[in-house]
């Protein structure tokens, strides 16, 4: 059996848990649902949708609900304590409806690699959540397309992804991430998914996230260049209490690079995220 453990499902009806999942994929509101990949909601439910599901049925669900402590922004050295829900709906593994992955669509598909293209949502910030950048300009919600691929093999797995923003007062930048990980089983219903990935982005997006403008009291201009922004590694720890409960214990470590950790708005260039969710499949 594939590492990547496979859970049993039922089929059920999909129109009204969809509509529900795009609803909250768009519209909840909690700061802790900042953009930045690194500790969004892609990064923070990533190990409830590791665990890959069967094929056997049309319809895939996930829904559950994760909490964990985060930075309030990228860079701050506060932390909150938030939750966040997961709903994430799957057609035969090439439509996907999802509060961490976004709306997308497979477009090619080759044996153990997939190819798709994707709708996301950028939270942007709100400079109020901390009074450390309460003077910075806010950064717009937006949404953002682009591509996406994931390649599996046997226990590993390597991904890829860039996004653009678009719209013009959210962050209208571009970002792109890399990454490689191995999970597998470490008993009859616990596994381990273990990886490193790096996250590039782009002048306009640094700028909105890490820039300062003239004029700020307390903080220097600062005008930052597109590169790497950070490198990191993550080990999720997923339970099955039964073929379709499960929870997860989640931590996430970044370390800011280039740019984007030489902003004076980062007091913490070494962040994490540590949480846990708890959901069911069907």
């Amino acid at each position: 059996m594939n590492p990547w453990f496979e859970l049993l499902k039922q089929p059920c009806r999909g129109a009204f848990i969809a509509l529900a999942g795009f609803a909250v994929a768009t519209s909840v509101s909690a700061p802790a649902l900042a953009s930045e990949s690194t500790y969004g909601i892609e990064s923070r439910l990533a190990g409830a949708t590791a665990i890959l599901p069967k094929r056997d049925n049309d319809w895939n669900f996930n829904v559950g609900v994760s909490a964990g402590s985060a930075p309030t922004y990228m860079g701050d050295k506060q932390y909150d304590t938030t939750a966040l829900p997961l709903i994430d709906i799957d057609w035969r593994g090439r439509v996907f409806l999802s509060t961490q992955r976004g709306l997308g669509a497979v477009v090619f598909r080759a044996s153990s690699f997939r190819l798709g293209t994707r709708l996301t949502f950028d939270r942007g910030r709100d400079s109020a959540d901390s009074t450390f950048i309460q003077r910075l300009p806010d950064i717009d919600p937006s949404f953002e397309g682009g591509l996406l691929f994931e390649n599996i093999s046997d226990s590993w797995r390597l991904t890829g992804d860039v996004r653009k923003g678009l719209q013009s007062k959210g962050h209208n930048g571009i970002i792109g991430s890399l990454g490689v990980a191995r999970g597998g089983r470490i008993s009859e219903r616990a596994n381990v998914i273990a990886g490193v990935n790096v996250t590039a982005v782009d002048t306009k997006y640094v700028d909105a996230y890490f820039g300062v403008p003239t004029g700020i009291a307390g903080l220097p201009f600062y005008s930052p260049q597109g590169g790497i922004r950070d490198v990191g590694a993550h080990v999720n720890f997923v339970y099955l209490i039964t073929d379709q409960i499960y929870f997860t214990i989640d931590l996430t470590l970044n370390a800011l690079l280039g740019d984007s950790g030489k902003s004076p708005i980062v007091r913490e260039d070494l962040p994490f995220y540590f949480g846990t969710t708890v959901g069911v499949r069907f």
